[in-house]
């Protein structure tokens, strides 16, 4: 997290990891305990936005799939 917010012009990251990492990441972002993680709901491809700002790193938007709502899937 520190390499990227380092990186100078650079407003929008996006950081896609396996179910787990992303929950395990949630919680040290957030301050939250490890065991805990599981109150991050998960499904693959479903989105959370974090922003971060003096210091914080704040959850704006949680466990978004409304790009999938029109995706048609051929069985």
């Amino acid at each position: 997290m520190q390499y990227m917010l380092s990186q100078k012009g650079e407003n929008t990251v996006l950081v896609c990891l396996h179910g787990r990492a992303l929950r395990i990441l949630l919680c040290h972002l957030t301050e939250m305990e490890v065991c805990q993680m599981d109150d991050f709901p998960h499904t693959n491809t479903a989105l959370y936005i974090v922003e971060y700002e003096n210091g914080k790193y704040n959850i704006v938007d949680h466990y978004n799939t409304k790009h999938l709502d029109d995706l048609e899937i051929d069985a």
